[in-house]
């Protein structure tokens, strides 16, 4: 199987770990969503903010993605996104666990990593 073929599917965020702490409280609910044609759309919901001042309540983004299997990278081409100043590739490191996640972990930003488990093909 390549690696391409196992991002196929739809994958729900189950954590995102940051080295550097992380804003709000609560658990942010996301969803990553790869096609077979290379097609995928991104969106995370960000809990309310602990100081009282609440971070964007939601980020999102859509377009098309390659995978690099020797250098373990994917890049999504972002068409659109709710960030009009974000750069428009953007790539992440990935690994999948022995339980089936994928952990990607943003080259721009690599204190903090995303894990998602897969909740269908």
């Amino acid at each position: 199987m390549t690696d391409m073929s196992r991002f196929v599917g739809t994958w729900s965020l189950l954590a995102i770990e940051s080295n550097v702490g992380r804003q709000g409280s609560g658990k942010p609910k996301g969803q990553i969503i790869y096609d077979a044609g290379g097609n995928m759309s991104a969106h995370v919901v960000l809990p309310a903010g602990e100081d009282g001042a609440p971070p964007p309540p939601y980020a999102g983004y859509f377009g098309t993605y390659t995978v690099d299997e020797a250098g373990s990278t994917i890049t999504h081409h972002r068409v659109a996104n709710t960030n009009p100043n974000a750069p428009k590739d953007v790539t992440r490191e990935f690994r999948f666990t022995p339980e089936g996640h994928i952990v990607l972990t943003p080259r721009e930003n690599r204190d903090n990593s995303l894990t998602f488990e897969r909740i269908s093909k």
